[in-house]
């Protein structure tokens, strides 16, 4: 996006920004909403110029001329990039396109197929507040905060015609969000570019603020230090298990834990380490329900990892499968992605983060 914005300048740099493009959409098919995200910004462009200048209609289609031309600069680099490093278009282009096209239109009218948790309640669409919700969990007060107050200061300059590359950033942000929602098919993950512009747009904000009390030089550095060092306390307490943060103005990781699915690995190191202190361990089957990674190995996990069905009942499964524990995480169990049976079994350990357990190990006794 800031090669885009910067290529009014310097022209070449639209084929930095479709080359960029290209790779975003080969590395996830959500990349497609930069896309529209750029085709939306061209079109405000226009809009906020002639309001502007008050160009007519001859001033405006130059403009949309203009825009046409960068935009398709990018299409036409992206899909080269695209090419290029896609061997299977090589074979069958049109094809292979054409499935593309399909997987993201369909991404956009169908959701997951397997329920969400959301304020309390599970649905394959969780709906048009979900993203908004999730950002409030997963920014700190302080990054959010400041992140209105540098949007705020950058809208306003954009209007009074400066910082129109700043103003891409919030235009970038809020666009994506709204694309984001518009599709079926979400997960909290998907809004993970926005973070970084809410990260910058706050260290605008936090100058802008800093500037407007007019501080002396040497208070001016020793309040942002500690502006910075304030926003480290939350990595600090959360080491190395970052991802079990949540914003404490909304009930920290307790208010989280109703609010939407958590978790994501979080509590399987300290699992496999109490599983591997386990007398005899190396001899019993341990049955990870619906792991999303292979976190057995990444932990370097002892025992007989097992797979089983866990739409069927522990008392159903083959007896020579049986596992003698089962490893359940949060978003697993949230999901309903467990064994009807499973609370029958005896709870062995629970790995927790405050007063929320993130992971249980129950063990199997009827074996």
């Amino acid at each position: 996006m800031t090669c885009y914005a910067v290529a009014a300048k310097r022209p070449n740099l639209v084929y930095v920004s479709g080359f960029l493009l290209g790779l975003t959409i080969l590395s996830k098919l959500q990349g497609f909403m930069v896309a529209g995200v750029l085709v939306g910004w061209e079109l405000f462009h226009i809009i906020v110029s002639d309001l502007r200048a008050g160009y007519g209609w001859r001033g405006t289609a130059r403009l949309a001329k203009t825009s046409s031309a960068k935009l398709a600069k990018v299409a036409a680099t992206s899909m080269m990039t695209i090419w290029l490093l896609w061997p299977v278009l090589w074979s069958d282009p049109l094809r292979t396109f054409r499935e593309l096209l399909d997987a993201a239109i369909m991404s956009t009218t169908v959701d997951h197929g397997v329920p969400i948790p959301f304020l309390g309640q599970l649905n394959n669409d969780p709906g048009p507040l979900y993203y908004a919700v999730t950002m409030l969990i997963h920014l700190t007060p302080i990054t959010l905060v400041l992140s209105l107050v540098g949007s705020y200061v950058v809208a306003r300059r954009f209007w009074h015609r400066s910082w129109e590359h700043s103003f891409l950033l919030v235009f970038f942000g809020a666009a994506f969000l709204v694309l984001a929602t518009m599709v079926a098919h979400k997960a909290d993950r998907y809004i993970m570019p926005v973070y970084p512009v809410t990260d910058i747009l706050g260290g605008i904000g936090a100058v802008a603020l800093l500037r407007h009390l007019r501080l002396p030089n040497l208070l001016f550095s020793v309040v942002l230090v500690g502006l910075m060092l304030a926003h480290s306390v939350p990595v600090i307490f959360t080491h190395p298990d970052y991802v079990v943060y949540a914003n404490p103005l909304l009930g920290g990781t307790a208010g989280q834990s109703w609010i939407m699915h958590y978790g994501y690995g979080a509590g399987y190191r300290e699992a496999f380490e109490y599983l591997n202190s386990r007398e005899g361990i190396d001899e019993k089957k341990i049955w990870l329900v619906y792991p999303v990674f292979d976190f057995a190995t990444f932990y370097s996990a002892r025992g007989k990892i097992v797979s089983l069905d866990s739409r069927s009942a522990i008392s159903k499964q083959p007896a020579e499968k049986l596992p003698d524990y089962i490893v359940v995480d949060a978003v697993t169990l949230m999901r309903g992605f467990v064994p009807p049976d499973l609370k029958e079994q005896a709870l062995d350990h629970a790995v927790s983060f405050g007063s929320v357990p993130f992971v249980w190990i129950y063990r199997v006794d009827n074996k």
